[in-house]
């Protein structure tokens, strides 16, 4: 009688587990946005409007940045002085830059002064562009995300038009980014629109 109740016990723990797995793995979403652009840093008119958050989707200009710190995961800048366009975090700017740019050094709103800056992980993949427009679901991005094997790097340099990019933020979110185009360089006004497709 007690190996039997033993048993009707186990069973009911083992089906509870299976349901919250099952309602973990459904409650996750894939989040898409479409045409994002940033600027570089030499966009002053534009209040330098080089700071992004995969959680909200919003481009930030360095004022709204600096009150919004915890959100930012991306910056896009071009190199000074090789003019490669670049993907770093808040935490990496000072590593992955030798020249700082007006947005990190200045007194107002500068990431050297921030009390908060997210890490993120980033690197150029093999997906192809149209591989990245086929993916429709969590399963299908997470896979594509897995069987990348190139190396994660805190910061990535000569982003390309056409190269698609994985990422995963300070909260652990992996997501996956097409750029569509690039101009400008570090002394010239530039922009970079990409495609965004994460999972939340």
């Amino acid at each position: 009688m007690k190996i039997h109740i033993l048993n009707m016990i186990l069973m009911i723990f083992l089906i509870v587990s299976c349901k919250k797995e099952e309602n973990n793995a459904t409650s996750k979403k894939l989040v898409e946005s479409y045409n994002v652009t940033m600027g570089n840093q030499t966009t002053p008119t534009s209040g330098w409007n080089c700071f992004f958050s995969f959680d909200s989707a919003k481009v930030y200009r360095l004022s709204e940045a600096f009150n919004n710190q915890s959100k930012i995961d991306l910056i896009f800048l071009h190199n000074d002085p090789d003019d490669v366009a670049m993907f770093v975090s808040p935490f990496s700017m000072a590593d992955a830059i030798a020249n700082k740019p007006y947005m990190y050094a200045t007194s107002n709103y500068g990431v050297e002064d921030w009390t908060t800056k997210n890490t993120l992980q980033i690197n150029v993949t093999d997906i192809t562009v149209s591989d990245f427009n086929n993916i429709t679901t969590v399963e299908q991005l997470n896979t594509a995300y897995e069987n990348d094997k190139n190396i994660t790097n805190a910061w990535e340099v000569d982003i390309s038009a056409n190269k698609v990019y994985r990422f995963m933020t300070n909260s652990n979110r992996i997501g996956l980014i097409k750029v569509n185009s690039i101009s400008g360089n570090h002394n010239t006004k530039g922009e970079i629109n990409f495609d965004v497709k994460i999972i939340k």
